[in-house]
């Protein structure tokens, strides 16, 4: 049976909510303030964790961050809860590293299908993405979360094969497999550069995502970009492609964006910022490397 903990100075309404988990096959235990949900934690942490944010000792926000500062604390789900349901609040929620959030008065409907959503999600586990052997797509995501409520500079890196599927019509599944894998190695190869804080993963199609240093950004984004254009001729004679014959041949662009932790921005917002810098990229043409500035770069040359 699946295990939750609630956190609230709210009596009525904890015993509410106990009994509405508890009937519904969740085992919830109501603690009235946040020193007490951290001792249970610490001991043997719950498999969900609901918090009010406006607690009178350790509020929802410093709980959810002592929370992930646990060894384990980052596969623990958490449900921020508050009377205050404005943008700003629920943003600041999710920058802290919450899960989810729902406003009171609690439509405990909604409570429940939020609880059951957050203890059927996947775990984001170290697991391996089957093509190309990076870390998959939902790791990544919790890696940057994971840097955002550190508040650890880092710079996020794409690198995105284009014309994947007219590629496919001339290579095959295993064809196109084989440009991913061959994408991936050479990112590999460029990370090896960095000394610490490195990691590269598989989104799904041809678009792969690097965390790392913002001083390693650059170097690494120019470097990606030229190893694959060196090794274009190598990939295609493996596949029998003649280059220069008409048929499709994959190219990449690679552009990155700095995440200014000091904003306390969230994951979603990261990536929607990334997906702004995708579409100036991709407009710019195959191989041109756009920085945080938008300069535009061709290989190892600035235009």
């Amino acid at each position: 049976m699946a295990r939750a903990i609630y956190v609230d100075w709210d009596e009525p309404l904890g015993n509410q909510v106990k009994a509405l988990l508890n009937n519904s096959g969740i085992e919830c235990e109501w603690v009235s303030t946040g020193r007490d949900a951290l001792s249970r934690l610490e001991k043997d942490p719950p498999d969900v964790v609901i918090a009010e944010i406006m607690m009178p000792d350790v509020s929802g926000f410093e709980l959810c961050r002592r929370i992930r500062a646990l060894d384990r604390g980052w596969e623990t789900p958490v449900l921020l809860v508050s009377s205050m349901s404005a943008e700003e609040e629920v943003r600041h929620a999710l920058s802290q590293g919450a899960d989810d959030f729902i406003s009171k008065p609690i439509h405990m409907p909604m409570l429940l299908q939020k609880v059951n959503h957050l203890l059927n999600a996947d775990p984001p586990v170290a697991q391996p993405d089957p093509i190309t052997g990076l870390f998959n797509h939902r790791h990544m995501k919790y890696l940057i979360q994971r840097r955002l409520v550190k508040k650890e500079a880092f710079s996020v890196v794409c690198a995105e094969l284009l014309n994947m599927a007219r590629f496919k019509k001339t290579a095959g599944d295993a064809g196109r497999d084989k440009a991913m894998r061959h994408l991936a190695r050479i990112l590999e190869a460029c990370g090896k550069k960095v000394p610490n804080g490195f990691a590269a993963a598989h989104m799904g199609g041809g678009h792969f995502v690097c965390v790392m240093p913002p001083e390693y950004a650059q170097s690494f984004g120019k470097s990606a970009y030229r190893l694959w254009t060196e090794h274009i001729p190598e990939l295609c004679e493996s596949l029998s492609i003649r280059k220069g014959s008409g048929e499709t041949v994959p190219e990449t662009v690679v552009y990155f964006m700095f995440a200014n932790t000091r904003q306390g921005i969230t994951a979603q917002e990261c990536f929607a910022r990334l997906a702004q810098i995708r579409g100036m990229a991709i407009a710019a043409g195959p191989g041109v490397f756009l920085d945080r500035r938008g300069t535009r770069m061709e290989g190892n040359r600035e235009e």
